[in-house]
């Protein structure tokens, strides 16, 4: 598997800091990568419920773990397995 993070969008102004939206191509080599989106709430989630090891959780514990104002460092990315 292969996850590019090709995208950030800031949080309005008035949402919640939780609200950051990142795009990213997953490719799982089943056929053409997708793109897909998630926010910054939903990572938080799925990272303190997952315990595995691949590219998509690591790209997650990489959003999570990145300081708000270093989320367009975030972008082209990629995590392979």
């Amino acid at each position: 598997m292969k996850v590019t993070i090709v995208s950030h969008e800031p949080a309005p102004p008035e949402s919640a800091d939780e609200i950051h939206r990142f795009s990213f191509w997953l490719d799982d080599g089943s056929g053409l990568p997708k793109n897909h989106f998630i926010s910054l709430r939903t990572a938080r989630v799925v990272v303190k419920n997952l315990v595995r090891d691949d590219a998509f959780t690591r790209m997650l514990r990489a959003i999570v773990d990145t300081d708000a104002a270093d989320y367009d460092s975030l972008i082209n990315t990629v995590y392979k397995d």
